[in-house]
């Protein structure tokens, strides 16, 4: 069935998950393994998240030895869907691990850190400590380094701590590579949003807020979109765009 399968899924890349599925049934896992990280892929580029995280769990199931960045991948989704509980399985997991390479053990780091922060469980003081702790040496660089970065600015503003938002938020603008190709990448767009809806002027921020917006949907990069819908709508609000600002929350 699922040899039959994969040449539908050939045209229709959706159909990818269930022949992993069969496949994995089958006990051909390499295949299994194949399929589920397209449909992985797949469901990335359109923004479904619970469907990337079914079809990741399963490329990480059908695989006998342990695949970190596989595992991280999969942690990502869960801290966006706010699925704590299996984000910490994840975090417990990787932290047992002794060949896990340096870049992917800090992204496990800041997943349980965000994580800690998303469900409450840890103070803002407890936040920033862990945060600076984690990017003390931002020559070791790490997937999820810009997204930590972005956290650790958010919780300077609400801790009051002004002079370090304003900080991560440079760093975040002048350190990123691309920007010797004359472009600001997502992240760099909305710190600097964020800095000058928080300190300037909301008509300021918008449309930095939009630019990064649109970057971060070609990223796929979900957490960040919402983060910008999140402060498109609270900036729309500011300027007495109330229908606009639902709409945008809405998402």
């Amino acid at each position: 069935l699922a040899k039959h399968l994969t040449k539908s899924a050939a045209d229709n890349p959706a159909a990818r998950y269930e022949v992993a599925r069969h496949y994995e049934g089958a006990k051909r896992f390499r295949e299994a393994r194949a399929q589920a990280l397209a449909a992985a892929k797949y469901a990335a580029s359109l923004g479904a998240l619970k469907e990337r995280a079914a079809a990741l769990d399963l490329a990480k199931r059908v695989k006998e030895e342990y695949d970190g960045e596989i595992a991280a991948q999969l942690c990502s989704c869960h801290l966006d869907l706010k699925a704590f509980a299996q984000l910490y399985e994840l975090c417990a997991e990787a932290e047992n691990q002794t060949s896990l390479i340096p870049s992917v053990a800090r992204d496990f780091a800041y997943f349980r850190i965000a994580g800690d922060n998303e469900s409450g469980r840890a103070s803002l003081s407890r936040t920033r400590e862990s945060l600076e702790s984690l990017l003390v040496n931002q020559a070791d660089s790490f997937p999820h380094q810009q997204d930590a970065q972005t956290l650790l600015m958010r919780t300077g503003v609400r801790s009051g701590d002004h002079l370090l938002a304003r900080r991560i938020a440079r760093d975040l603008r002048k350190n990123d590579p691309r920007r010797n190709l004359g472009e600001l990448p997502a992240h760099a767009l909305q710190a600097s949003a964020y800095v000058a809806a928080k300190f300037y002027s909301p008509r300021r921020a918008l449309p930095l807020l939009e630019a990064a917006l649109g970057k971060a949907q070609a990223e796929n990069h979900w957490g960040l979109e919402q983060l910008c819908r999140a402060g498109i709508g609270a900036v729309l609000r500011q300027l007495g765009r109330y229908r606009d600002s639902i709409a945008q929350l809405r998402y």
